[in-house]
């Protein structure tokens, strides 16, 4: 009888050709749900002259639309609609505005530049600030890269690379499409999958894939590349990266309104700090008390730094608007932050203090050699405070000028020479200045300061001998 049923090698003929068929005709709608693809083609077309294949820098990965059967046409479709809304994205993200706190936070984002520098998992506020940013920075797409020793006798080739044609894509139409999940870590010269890495929990879970944990088997680029991108976990932290991204873009994310109420009060916070701040430096500039005898509300002056800023918020409304909380608090006996305690006052005058020293030490060093003058008297609490003084040459522009630099007081517990001596180079090392560097030094008539057998000049000229001897008198 004449066979009906087709042979097992012509099924397998007829399936392979279906399948071939279904593939050729799985890439050529993206050019139709894609309208930047002509666009850029075009481009390409009036740069070079010649037809080349287009580049679509910023669709996504992807793979994820060739390799697919008939029973996965849902999923296929879902992956395009990514590839529109990774496009669009990244078409807007060059227009993101470069304000001051967004420079900053570009920053802060220099420490984990290198993908395998992420930790796992990555904390929230670290995976925001990356989606923002983008993969695109990270992929190091156009190398160098290093090359990877192969092991075992019968291998063969010694070394193998990767290249630069492997963060594309190439569809049946001859178009290439960026695998923007693609990154490359130069320190580490392996191949990261960015919103795996982005969404992994655990590097040294049963599972994980090798592209979470760094590749760089180069002569197995095929298949792993393309069985990673068909995965199951791969699409999962796929979807959850676009619509992250997605909900930044269009300011939809779930805390979107918290981190906006978070940001007006940061901004309102420092504006109010910076007001406080220049009135700090004012007086201390001219030299004025800041409290008062009395500092409640019913007093009449309740001294300068207080009044100046009640003063202040008459006319400006930052001040005026913190005055008016205060108030509202203040008589319903809540507790209030104001900035205004006594304490905030010292912990800025100490903040200022300590900028101008490093200022003055910064000089101090540039002029390489200086001099010291140290004497010490009683306060009115009766503990001896010992005065420091820096005497050297500040040379700018071709002017030469010799200062004498008031660094500040330290308390002294004894009175012998070799007490006093020990604590002033115990605060000359704290201020970073080298006693070998010292050409001079200068103190009262005192037998305990200028002896010259056991005095404290005499102990220092020990350590240094190039030092001479001043008796001075210093007056503050």
């Amino acid at each position: 009888m004449k066979r009906h049923r087709p042979s097992g090698a012509q099924q397998r003929k007829i399936k392979k050709a279906k399948e071939e068929a279904t593939e050729a005709m799985s890439g050529s709608m993206l050019k139709y749900v894609m309208p930047s693809t002509s666009h850029i083609g075009n481009e390409n077309l009036e740069e070079g002259g010649a037809s080349k294949a287009p580049i679509l820098e910023t669709t996504q990965d992807d793979s994820d639309d060739t390799g697919l059967k008939d029973d996965n046409e849902s999923s296929s479709s879902s992956i395009s609609t990514d590839n529109e809304e990774e496009k669009e994205i990244d078409s807007n993200g060059e227009e993101r505005d470069t304000s001051s706190r967004d420079q900053q936070e570009f920053e802060e984002m220099a420490l984990y530049a290198d993908i395998a520098s992420w930790p796992i998992p990555v904390p929230d506020d670290l995976r925001v600030n990356l989606v923002k940013r983008g993969s695109e920075p990270l992929q190091n797409k156009d190398g160098p890269f290093s090359a990877v020793q192969r092991e075992g006798k019968k291998n063969k080739g010694g070394s193998r690379y990767l290249t630069t044609s492997w963060f594309y894509k190439s569809l049946p139409k001859g178009e290439k499409v960026l695998r923007t999940w693609m990154a490359y870590s130069k320190s580490k010269n392996c191949l990261f999958c960015f919103c795996c890495r982005l969404f992994a929990d655990n590097e040294t879970k049963a599972g994980t894939s090798v592209f979470i944990t760094g590749f760089k088997n180069w002569w197995k680029l095929n298949p792993k590349v393309p069985e990673h991108e068909l995965s199951e976990q791969h699409l999962s932290c796929l979807e959850k990266w676009k619509t992250l991204a997605m909900g930044l873009q269009l300011q939809k994310t779930i805390d979107k309104i918290h981190q906006v109420e978070m940001d007006k009060e940061r901004k309102n916070w420092r504006d109010i700090l910076y007001r406080l701040l220049d009135v700090i430096m004012f007086l201390a500039k001219q030299n004025l008390p800041f409290r008062g005898h009395r500092e409640d509300r019913s007093s009449a002056n309740k001294g300068n730094f207080l009044e100046l800023i009640e003063l202040l918020s008459n006319y400006d409304p930052v001040l005026k608007e913190h005055f008016v909380k205060i108030n509202q608090t203040v008589s319903s006996e809540r507790r209030v932050t104001s900035y205004l305690s006594p304490k905030i006052q010292n912990e800025f005058i100490h903040l200022l203090g300590n900028y101008v020293k490093e200022n003055i030490v910064a000089d101090i060093k540039k002029a390489k050699y200086f001099g010291i003058l140290f004497d010490s008297t009683p306060d009115v609490s009766h503990t001896d405070q010992m005065c420091e003084v820096i005497r050297y040459v500040h040379i700018e522009d071709d002017k030469v000028e010799i200062k004498e630099s008031f660094l500040g007081f330290f308390p002294i517990s004894g009175k012998t020479a070799a007490e006093l001596t020990e604590q002033i180079l115990k605060q000359l090392d704290s201020d970073g200045l080298d006693i070998n560097l010292c050409r001079g030094q200068g103190y009262d008539n005192a037998a305990t300061m200028a002896g010259i057998h056991g005095g404290v000049q005499a102990r220092i000229k020990e350590i240094n001998p190039n030092l001479y001897l001043c008796l001075v008198q210093i007056i503050l």
